[in-house]
């Protein structure tokens, strides 16, 4: 039972935090009598989503810190040691390294997209291990349903990835 309650969580989760803040951004008309009023131009594709555009902070990122606060509050201990130091301030820590690795990454040159589904998918198995650790089973299985949810949310990131490609190809 707790394993179903785990997985039917974690689905919830994944499907709230699949919205994307893409800005939308529109062109104004020319006024009537202007120079431009006749001039016929292109319609304007639609703006890269967020996903695309720059390093972010994702769905994944919110579900690892969210789950690693509760979990910590209820008595767990960090389980990666680079982090672990930080006692209570994890999360925070946490968001802030992934964050600016994915800074770094993409103004190395790294597409964002590519970032953003590396690293969010990583979130996605801690949130998983973390809800799963959280509902009572023992290490190994934590890190099959991390694992487990790691590989669910990348098939939805890989088609994110996909759709900037198509997006990028467009333009």
């Amino acid at each position: 039972m707790r394993v179903l309650l785990t997985f039917f969580l974690i689905a919830q989760f994944i499907a709230v935090s699949g919205c994307d803040n893409t800005q939308v951004v529109s062109r104004s008309q020319p006024a009537v009598g202007s120079a431009s009023a006749g001039v016929q131009t292109a319609p304007s594709l639609p703006p890269l989503p967020s996903f695309c555009r720059s390093a972010r902070i994702g769905g994944g990122d919110l579900g690892d810190a969210g789950t690693t606060a509760v979990g910590l509050a209820s008595g767990f201990s960090e389980g990666n040691a680079l982090l672990a130091g930080a006692g209570n301030g994890v999360p925070i820590v946490g968001l802030l390294a992934k964050f600016s690795l994915k800074s770094a990454l993409v103004e190395a040159g790294v597409k964002p997209e590519s970032v953003n589904r590396g690293v969010e998918r990583v979130g996605w198995f801690g949130t998983g291990a973390n809800i799963a650790t959280i509902a009572g089973l023992s290490g190994p299985l934590a890190i099959l349903v991390g694992l487990g949810v790691g590989f669910v949310a990348d098939q939805e990131l890989k088609v994110k990835e996909q759709e900037c490609t198509a997006l990028r190809e467009g333009q």
